[in-house]
């Protein structure tokens, strides 16, 4: 284990998760190789190697404003984002990082901590942001009626662009796992990419503070949705 100095907020929460939950983590250098950061750190789930990276949500100018507006008015107003855009974001962020030292040879796991106060809306760490950010936006298929007269009819609901993962597309991503504080615990919920190269089994990182999702088949006329596992 290596100390260092300057660590965020989600650093020292990911490293008291893993000293809470007797997991061996090894810090790694981030000094660029071939030109790109390597990853932040190294541990052992039950005996496997897994690369991390930790990246942490901070309020932009917008969340700034937002943020004052609460404090003087007790309301941030009126207020949306493309769902799963900041998201999407660190995945970008974070994969030419993962790739360096995960790809064909270690599972990659991709950490997200919210720091963003006061704001309890379109979170970029919600279930529903990491569903949109790796699988794609969500979009609804309609019909409608030869008639010219009857309402149109929802044929299907799917997923449209903007997705992460893919077969064919960051499949070094073995899951995200989001971190958030309640109370002196640290609950952890961990999101599977299916089309992941070498995975990351569940049983790995059991314990009574982490949760683990899968997304489900696809229904017909309904959004997938995430299920535990």
């Amino acid at each position: 284990m290596k100390s260092t100095n300057h660590k965020t907020k989600s650093e020292e929460l990911f490293e008291r998760f893993c000293d809470e939950n007797s997991i061996r983590y090894l810090r790694i250098g981030t000094k660029p190789k071939n030109g790109l950061k390597t990853p932040d750190y190294e541990v052992q789930l039950m005996g496997h190697n897994v690369i991390v990276e930790v990246k942490q949500f901070n309020p932009n100018k917008e969340d700034k404003k937002l943020i004052d507006n609460f404090l003087k008015k007790g309301s941030t107003g009126i207020h949306g984002d493309e769902p799963g855009k900041r998201t999407r974001k660190a995945i970008e962020d974070a994969m030419p990082q993962l790739r360096q030292l995960a790809k064909g040879v270690y599972p990659a796991l991709l950490v997200l901590f919210d720091n963003i106060p006061c704001l309890r809306f379109n979170k970029p760490t919600e279930s529903y942001n990491i569903k949109t950010a790796m699988h794609g936006l969500e979009c609804v298929k309609i019909g409608f009626q030869r008639d010219g007269m009857s309402p149109p009819v929802v044929i299907d609901r799917g997923r449209g662009g903007k997705r992460k993962v893919d077969p064919g597309h960051n499949t070094t991503l073995s899951a995200i796992m989001t971190m958030e504080e309640n109370g002196n615990r640290i609950i952890a919920r961990c999101y599977h990419n299916p089309y992941a190269s070498i995975k990351i089994a569940p049983e790995w990182i059991r314990n009574e503070n982490t949760r683990h999702y899968r997304l489900g088949a696809k229904q017909r006329i309904e959004f997938q949705e995430w299920i535990e596992i």
